[in-house]
């Protein structure tokens, strides 16, 4: 399982996807989401429920 952001819609996460398929992961997740942003809905979609953590 793996996780790509990327910060504007224009930036392409392909090099993140290649390396994690590269590397085994077999579900990724995506987000598109500026540095400053703190909500990242597919990275905490991805980590699960904060109990499971």
């Amino acid at each position: 399982m793996g996780y790509t952001r990327v910060s504007t819609a224009q930036q392409s996460p392909q090099l993140q996807i290649d390396a994690l398929q590269s590397a085994g992961c077999q579900k990724i997740y995506q987000g598109i989401a500026s540095g400053a942003k703190t909500k990242r809905p597919q990275l905490e979609q991805m980590l699960g429920p904060p109990a499971q953590r």
